[in-house]
C-alpha cells in the first residue's frame, strides 16, 4: 500500500515520542454501520464522528510539540492556523477512510455482504489505518510541531544568531541521508535556499533538529551532489512556515478518492467555520467566530479582555454577526498612536475625535453603555448622555427593563436640549441576552 511504503520502506517507524490517545473504537463501529445503512454519502460528506476524534488527536500532537498558545500569546495567530490545517488533513483522512471502509460493501459478484461480514472484512482495514497509521502520523505531528516552534524562534533571533546548524539524530537508527549532513556539522544561512528544500523532519522517521548559531558556515560541500535526496511526500514543506504538519503532497491528499477536495472545503466552510472552531487572521483582528451568513465577530489583540463589559459586548457581537458581514471589538487606544489612526482614521476631523467607540458593525460605530449597580432610572439618562459622546450610535444595557416609552422620551428629550452638543442616529436596548432596535433618527 501506498502509505504503508511510504512510512515504513526504509526501517520501521520507532516509537521514541511516548504515543498517548486512544482512538474510540465505537465510533468507528457506528460509522460502519452508518455506511453500511447509507446513511450518509461516503462520496460526499466527511462523518463528523470520526473527524472529530482524528482532529482532537493531532490537535494534542500539536499542543505536545508546539505548546498550547492562548488568545494573547504572540504566537496565537500561527497555533491556530496549525490547527485549520490539523482540520484539512484530518478530514482529507476521514474522506480516505470512510471510502476504503465502503469499498468492502459488496462481494466479488457484486453483491451486498451481510452486516456481520462486512463488518468483519474491514477490521483489517481500520484496525491498521487507527492502530499504524495514526499512530506514526501522530508521532510525526509532534516531532513536525515541534519542528515549527523552532523555526519560529529561529526567525525571532536571526539577527544575532543568523546560521542554523544540522544537528545529528537522536534515533537509533539514523536516517543515512541525513547523516551525511550532521556528520559534517552542515552550517548555513537561515535564508539559504537549501533550507527550503531541506530540513529535519522531512522524512519519516526523522529525529534531526537544527540548532541556531552565530558560528561561521561549514559543511556546504556536502550540497555538491548530483542528486540530492527529495523530501518524502507528506514532509517536503516547511511547517514553520506554512503551519502545515503533513504537506499536500500525502497521499491523502494528493491521492484521496474522488470528491474528496469538494467534500472536504464544503465540510470545513459549512460544519466548522460557522461553529466558530477554527480562527482565521483578518488585518489587524483575530476572528473569533464565523457565521454561516458570512458575518464574522473579530477582536483586536489590544482589547481588554478582563473590563467589565467584556462579556457583554462579545454577545452582542454575536447576535450582530448573524445578520451582518462583520463585528470587530474595538481597543481604547491613545489618540496619538499610529494605531488609532489606523483603526479610527475615520472619526479624525468630526466631533468624535479622540474616542474610542466599543463596536465597529460593518463600517459604523458603535458605543456600548453600561450601568454601575444599583440600576435607577436616572442612569439611563446617564447611559444616553455619555454613550452619545462617544458615537451617534448607541446600545444601553436596559436588562433592569426600563420602559421603551421611558427611554424613548430620554433620547427626544436630549436630541431637544440645545445644550446637548451630541447627535443620536440609533439607540439599540441589549436585554437578556437580545439586542433590538428602538429609536432611529428619520
Amino acid at each position: 500500500m501506498v502509505v504503508d511504503c511510504l512510512y515504513y520502506s526504509d526501517h520501521p517507524f520507532e516509537n521514541k515520542v511516548q504515543s498517548s490517545f486512544t482512538f474510540d473504537e465505537q465510533l468507528l463501529k457506528d460509522t460502519i454501520r452508518r455506511i453500511y445503512e447509507k446513511k450518509f454519502n461516503p462520496l460526499t460528506e466527511i462523518d463528523e464522528g470520526i473527524f472529530g476524534e482524528t482532529w482532537n488527536i493531532f490537535n494534542k500532537a500539536t499542543d505536545e510539540g508546539f505548546g498550547f498558545r492562548d488568545f494573547e500569546d504572540p504566537d496565537f495567530d500561527f497555533y491556530q492556523q496549525i490547527r485549520y490545517n490539523n482540520a484539512v488533513f484530518s478530514a482529507f483522512r476521514t474522506h480516505r477512510l470512510q471510502n476504503d471502509i465502503a469499498a468492502q460493501m459488496l462481494d466479488e459478484n457484486g453483491k451486498l455482504k451481510s452486516f456481520e461480514k462486512f463488518s468483519n472484512d474491514v477490521q483489517s482495514i481500520t484496525d491498521h489505518n487507527v492502530k499504524n497509521w495514526l499512530r506514526t502520523e501522530y508521532d510525526t505531528a509532534i516531532l513536525r510541531a515541534h519542528r515549527a516552534a523552532d523555526w519560529l524562534q529561529f526567525e525571532k533571533v536571526k539577527d544575532i544568531l543568523p546560521n542554523l546548524r544540522w544537528m545529528p539524530t537522536t534515533s537509533v537508527t539514523p536516517d543515512l541521508v541525513h547523516k551525511r549532513y550532521w556528520e559534517v556539522e552542515l552550517t548555513l544561512p537561515q535564508n539559504h535556499p537549501f533550507w527550503t528544500q531541506h530540513k529535519p523532519g522531512d522524512r519519516w522517521n526523522c529525529k534531526c533538529t537544527l540548532e541556531a548559531t552565530d558560528e561561521p558556515v561549514r559543511g556546504a560541500h556536502v550540497l555538491d551532489d548530483k542528486d540530492p535526496p527529495k523530501p518524502a511526500k507528506g514532509l517536503d514543506n516547511n511547517p514553520g512556515v506554512d503551519g502545515k504538519l503533513f504537506s499536500d503532497t500525502h497521499p491523502y491528499i494528493e491521492n484521496a478518492h474522488k470528491g474528496a477536495k469538494k467534500a472536504v472545503s464544503n465540510f470545513i466552510e459549512n460544519k466548522l467555520l460557522p461553529l466558530g472552531n477554527l480562527t482565521e487572521t483578518e488585518d489587524m483582528f483575530k476572528t473569533y467566530k464565523k457565521y454561516k451568513n458570512g458575518g464574522k465577530v473579530l477582536i483586536h489583540p489590544e482589547v481588554n479582555r478582563k473590563q467589565t463589559d467584556y462579556k457583554d459586548l462579545l454577545t452582542i457581537a454575536n447576535i450582530f454577526a448573524k445578520e451582518v458581514d462583520a463585528v470587530k471589538l474595538m481597543p481604547t487606544v491613545h489618540f496619538k498612536s499610529d494605531t488609532y489612526r489606523e483603526l479610527f482614521g475615520s472619526l479624525i476631523g468630526t466631533p468624535y475625535e479622540r474616542k474610542c467607540p466599543d463596536l465597529k458593525i460593518n463600517d459604523l460605530f458603535y458605543e456600548y453603555e453600561n450601568f454601575e449597580p444599583p440600576f435607577k432610572k436616572r442612569k439611563v439618562a446617564n447611559m444616553i448622555s455619555h454613550g452619545a459622546k462617544q458615537s451617534s450610535r448607541i446600545i444601553i444595557n436596559n436588562n433592569k427593563g426600563a420602559s421603551d416609552r421611558f427611554i424613548t422620551r430620554n433620547v427626544k428629550a436630549r436630541l431637544k436640549d440645545e445644550n446637548f452638543k451630541s447627535d443620536i442616529d440609533e439607540v439599540w436596548l441589549y436585554e437578556k441576552g437580545k439586542v433590538r432596535l428602538l429609536f432611529k433618527i428619520q
